[in-house]
């Protein structure tokens, strides 16, 4: 059996907000362009068939997402030879999962995880681990802690008499100078 190379992408509905300055795009393009790149460097998974897997608007604490979910489904049939990702970030923003990712699932299964981004090949026999779990930590942290700031902005803006939805009011318009619904 020919065991392919998976590439796993993901992108949020918040990370498609325009990025200001000089940050990287987070796109799926951009994402699969890096992945492919590095493919090309890689002399054991070049010459593999990829298969790709995208999730759009998906966050990456929740794992309900539909191409995860047929990642999951290749791995466990052993499909996929290798799984490639920009950064754990687009695998799972969740601590646990990502650990279960790199101690359990891919040891277990024999499967090579890439996360280029992260520096991390579980080829390498290099300590990374403790990074790793500090990054995965992180990641988690970082969505927890934007929701948080997100809800009491809202918050903010409702008890001071803002309007705080994405939409207006069906027949209402917002006045420009005033910022008053009509």
């Amino acid at each position: 059996m020919d065991q392919k190379v998976g590439i796993y992408l993901r992108i949020s509905k918040a990370d498609r907000v325009q990025r200001k300055g000089n940050l990287p795009s987070e796109s799926i393009e951009h994402q699969l362009a890096l992945i492919r790149q590095w493919l090309a460097t890689d002399p054991q998974l070049r010459d593999r068939h990829q298969i790709i897997f995208a999730d759009d608007g998906y966050s990456g604490l929740r794992e309900d997402r539909p191409a995860y979910e047929k990642l999951l489904a290749q791995i466990i049939q052993g499909k996929l030879c290798a799984l490639i990702v920009k950064d754990f970030s687009r695998l799972s923003r969740d601590h646990l999962v990502l650990s279960e990712w790199r101690e359990e699932l891919i040891p277990e299964l024999g499967l090579i995880l890439v996360s280029i981004g992260d520096g991390y090949d579980s080829r390498s026999e290099t300590m990374q681990e403790l990074g790793m779990s500090f990054r995965s930590i992180y990641y988690e942290y970082y969505c927890r802690d934007i929701s948080k700031k997100v809800k009491l902005a809202l918050r903010a803006k409702k008890e001071s008499g803002e309007y705080a939805v994405a939409r207006e009011p069906v027949g209402y318009r917002r006045q420009k100078e005033t910022g008053e619904w009509k």
